[in-house]
């Protein structure tokens, strides 16, 4: 029996210290809650603003809000929980709830409660009261705005389009009568003459491409890579032109081989041409320096296969033009001599 005495005695002695440590502990923690306008207008936002303090090293649950408080009252925002302040070893939490009602009527939002780190004590805070009004209406008059409908001015910019419409449908008008007329009149719809395209021959395309690189001395300023790319493209295009071969699609060997049938007379040119493009293929692909001679060897071997197998037969640019504006001048001698024949 006196065993159990003093059992009983020190169960009884632990629960009243637990009780004691966990109401200190509780004692430590305090929550409060405040509304910032408790009667509002209906579908009118009021702030409630939730804080809790407590030790500086403690943690606490912080209560879970919903979308909805009570039965009408609607949580529209909530903020996140921030620190409000730190002083004395305790700190402040802080959180922002934007609620509203479409129901007039008093409503009790009732105490958040925030659970202990013990996880079985919680703080509460107070409860809130939000009173929700509505419009007083006279029903015995017509239902009309609040505010009669504001105009706003016209502006520039909402003009605009239309201004710049009213041109262009006025030029397409111009433009319409005076093709009318020209077709009315047997004119040339848009006027002017057409020239026509006068072809150059493709030597004197390369040769000024040439000079244009020679002036341009790429290799002296270390431009080495971009020297031979740009001879070896002038010789490529004037060997397509000349001897329509896709010289651009083809490789060294492939070009030479299909020259030297062409070129049978020429075999000293093509075999010096050969040279040139295998120079500048290792020029190109694998980082070759070749020496100030070679560069003007390579540059010589294209002038003279360009020189060495030219048309000469073909007619120069004004040649051609020449041609071409006496071919339109008998034109219009015979079309004058047949209306008066007529």
């Amino acid at each position: 029996m006196q065993k159990f005495k003093q059992s009983f005695n020190i169960i009884l002695f632990s629960t009243i210290c637990l009780m004691n440590s966990v109401f200190v502990n509780a004692q430590e923690f305090k929550a409060r809650a405040a509304i910032d306008s408790s009667v509002n207008l209906i579908g009118k936002q009021s702030n409630i603003l939730l804080e809790c303090t407590m030790p500086q090293n403690a943690k606490v649950a912080w209560p879970a809000i919903d979308d909805v408080l009570t039965d009408k009252v609607e949580v529209i925002a909530k903020s996140k929980i921030d620190t409000a302040s730190i002083s004395d070893g305790r700190m402040t939490l802080q959180q922002h709830i934007a609620i509203t009602s479409f129901d007039s009527g008093l409503y009790f939002i009732p105490p958040f409660r925030f659970a202990l780190q013990n996880g079985v004590d919680t703080v509460a805070s107070n409860g809130l009261a939000f009173k929700v009004i509505t419009f007083k209406v006279d029903t015995t008059k017509a239902i009309f705005d609040i505010k009669k409908p504001y105009r706003l001015p016209i502006t520039f910019r909402e003009v605009l389009p239309w201004i710049i419409g009213a041109l262009l449908l006025a030029i397409l008008v111009v433009i319409m009568v005076i093709v009318f007329r020209r077709i009315q009149r047997n004119e040339p719809v848009f006027g002017g003459i057409i020239r026509e395209k006068v072809h150059e021959p493709a030597h004197i395309v390369a040769l000024r491409e040439l000079d244009k690189l020679k002036n341009e001395k790429l290799w002296q300023s270390g431009r080495v890579k971009e020297h031979f790319t740009m001879l070896t493209d002038i010789a490529r295009n004037y060997i397509a032109e000349r001897f329509s071969l896709p010289a651009q699609e083809q490789t060294t060997s492939e070009i030479v081989s299909s020259l030297k049938p062409l070129l049978i007379e020429e075999e000293d040119v093509v075999r010096k041409l050969e040279s040139s493009l295998k120079m500048a293929d290792l020029v190109k692909f694998a980082k070759f320096e070749p020496l100030p001679d070679e560069v003007d060897i390579t540059m010589m071997n294209v002038y003279l296969f360009v020189n060495n197998t030219k048309i000469e037969e073909v007619k120069t640019i004004e040649e051609q033009r020449e041609e071409l504006l006496k071919g339109k001048a008998n034109e219009e001698e015979i079309n004058i001599q047949s209306t008066e024949n007529k």
